[in-house]
């Protein structure tokens, strides 16, 4: 048998066989590996996908926690690949190595055949995002593991990006300094309860969502946790202006239609004060820290990375100046 991640495919099955009421054949295959591999398994004439957590990110609880609340809004006609119970009635199963302990989920499929409208899909998924923290709200779920909070956020992605910077020690200064600015504004201005804090996604980009037809299905929940409704729509922004950028659109995505639609999706369940609207500006600065941390934690960690080389280094603190002007607009009034 296999002593470390990723395990072999071939030893994946006979787990699978045991674990679940299977027939037919199951055939794995590693699509992704890194802070969570993933198998594409086929299982008959239907596909899903095992997610194996590991590298000490989340406990044997979050898991646990994670797999009920996508499963309950699954219940709540939420779109969401659906997490498949095991033979003795959980939803999460682990593997134990040398290196660590695996914690096993198997999920649904979810499927990608989008067509339509895109203003529509837009209206959908903003209604959808909207829907899963109005339930969320509702149901007010317990969640152990850690908040999005500005220590998440902020103080540890810069702590992670610092060594990058031995040589360019002017640029850090200015995004601490930025950073801090953006820090009190959100103290000031945006309360820690719900409606405007609660349960969040926590990756809404366009690789975490898919749409059959018109409406939107997500997935990868895996950075999900307590945190501003805010943030978890400036996500979404920010990685999509990256999309716009690369299409060489005349137009940022945050001051396009498809925009404005995911926000009258958004406001037709739960209606967005102001300062959770702009906010979202400050959001998105943060998030180019964030993304930037985590990519420098991968380094870290002895991940081969061509990470901060020169152009890298270039294309994100130039996004990053572009967000935090705009969030300079909003601080300043």
């Amino acid at each position: 048998m296999n002593t470390e991640f990723p395990v072999s495919p071939e030893e994946l099955e006979i787990e699978l066989s045991e674990h679940y009421n299977f027939n037919e054949q199951i055939k794995c295959e590693l699509v992704k590996s890194g802070l969570n591999d993933v198998y594409k398994t086929e299982i008959g004439n239907e596909i899903y996908f095992l997610r194996i957590g590991r590298l000490g990110i989340h406990e044997y609880q979050d898991y646990i926690e994670e797999t009920a609340i996508i499963d309950f809004l699954h219940e709540n006609n939420i779109s969401v690949a659906a997490p498949v119970r095991c033979n003795n009635g959980d939803f999460v199963w682990t593997l134990e190595k040398v290196s660590g302990t695996g914690y096993c989920v198997l999920f649904r499929e979810a499927k990608n055949e989008p067509s339509g409208n895109e203003l529509v899909k837009s209206y959908n998924l903003g209604n959808t995002v909207a829907r899963i923290h109005s339930l969320s709200d509702e149901k007010d779920f317990i969640i152990n593991r850690k908040p999005i909070d500005l220590t998440y956020l902020m103080k540890n992605p810069l702590e992670l990006i610092k060594p990058h910077f031995t040589e360019k020690t002017d640029k850090y200064k200015y995004i601490c300094e930025a950073m801090e600015k953006m820090r009190g504004f959100i103290e000031s201005n945006l309360k820690t309860e719900k409606p405007c804090h609660g349960l969040c996604h926590g990756d809404i980009q366009p690789d975490n969502f898919y749409y059959i037809g018109e409406k939107p299905v997500l997935f990868d929940f895996d950075c999900m946790g307590n945190g501003w409704r805010s943030h978890d729509i400036a996500v979404l922004a920010c990685n999509n202006n990256f999309v716009y950028m690369a299409e060489k659109k005349d137009i940022a995505y945050i001051e396009s239609d498809e925009w404005k639609e995911f926000l009258r999706g958004y406001n037709s369940v739960r209606e967005l004060c102001e300062v959770e609207i702009t906010a979202v500006n400050i959001f998105a600065a943060i998030r180019i820290i964030w993304v930037w941390g985590v990519h420098a934690d991968f380094i870290k960690k002895g991940t081969p990375s061509p990470l901060f080389d020169d152009n890298y280094f270039k294309v994100f603190y130039n996004i990053f100046k572009y967000w935090y002007n705009r969030a300079l607009e909003i601080i300043k009034n």
